[in-house]
């Protein structure tokens, strides 16, 4: 996302519409996809539930941004176990 909003930024300065359009079409469905949520707990699903560092695991704020990212979409929620399987994930979240 950073390089997104640089390439972004760079885009305007340079006056460079398409190369600024571009960029916010890559970013727009990585962000969609990457804050998929619980549809229970409202957890991030590629982040794991409790692997953040110790002094983070019990800030609400800080534990998602802090715990590990998942590459691929687990069966359940990694905090309250809701089944993720044999659903329409657009549905699901």
């Amino acid at each position: 996302m950073f390089g997104a909003m640089g390439c972004i930024l760079l885009a305007a300065i340079l006056g460079k519409f398409w190369l600024a359009l571009l960029a916010v079409m890559f970013a727009m469905p990585a962000a969609w996809l990457f804050n998929l949520q619980c549809r229970k707990c409202s957890w991030p699903v590629y982040r794991a539930f409790g692997s953040a560092k110790q002094k983070y695991q019990r800030d609400q704020l800080l534990a998602p941004l802090n715990s590990k990212i998942l590459w691929n979409l687990p069966a359940a929620c990694t905090k309250c176990g809701t089944d993720f399987s044999g659903t329409d994930p657009v549905e699901s979240f």
